[in-house]
């Protein structure tokens, strides 16, 4: 009989024993896996200065990761962040941020005076296009070059890969010379 209760206090203090270890397993666990986490603050939409204050009120550290044009993000504000708003991230740990350079805008050169080939290599260097390219007579511009800009001036800033038009000349235009030959002079 007495054997019966070592043997049953002996499989209690076991599973006690055995319980104590899985609850000191998942606490650990649940310490290691979720509760050191914290949410990552939302820093889209800030300015870079305001976006550094708020990382670091909630203990994170912000740094510029990549700078790139936008055409919503006004010049100087994150536009996301790596790891994003809400993932789950280590206190004092680093978010990444790309922070906008505004619009992507290049001024249009000046064309005149070149000839098209140049004209078109002028473009490119400033990752703009050709658009329509009409052909007109000119006085002042040697035939094959370029007269002047259609629809946009010399400066103006435009969208990447935006199409600018110019006018090519033809030359002098010819004058008709009406013969005489055969008259006298009235």
């Amino acid at each position: 009989d007495r054997s019966s209760l070592d043997t049953s206090k002996r499989v209690l203090y076991i599973l006690l024993a055995v319980l104590g270890v899985a609850l000191v397993i998942a606490g650990i666990s649940w310490y290691f896996g979720i509760a050191r986490y914290e949410s990552a603050p939302r820093l889209v939409g800030m300015s870079e200065t305001n976006a550094l204050a708020e990382a670091e009120a909630a203990g994170f550290e912000f740094k510029v990761a990549n700078r790139a044009f936008s055409e919503t993000s006004p010049l100087g504000t994150v536009m996301e962040t790596d790891p994003e708003p809400g993932n789950r991230v280590l206190p004092g740990a680093v978010i990444q941020g790309t922070v906008s350079k505004g619009p992507e805008r290049h001024p249009v050169p000046d064309l005149t005076g070149k000839t098209t080939a140049e004209a078109i290599e002028a473009l490119r260097k400033e990752r703009l296009q050709v658009g329509k390219v009409t052909r007109d007579w000119s006085q002042t511009v040697t035939k094959g070059h370029v007269s002047e800009l259609s629809g946009v001036k010399v400066g103006d800033r435009l969208r990447r890969n935006a199409r600018v038009s110019f006018v090519v000349s033809k030359g002098r235009e010819p004058i008709e010379v009406v013969s005489t030959v055969g008259q006298t002079r009235g």
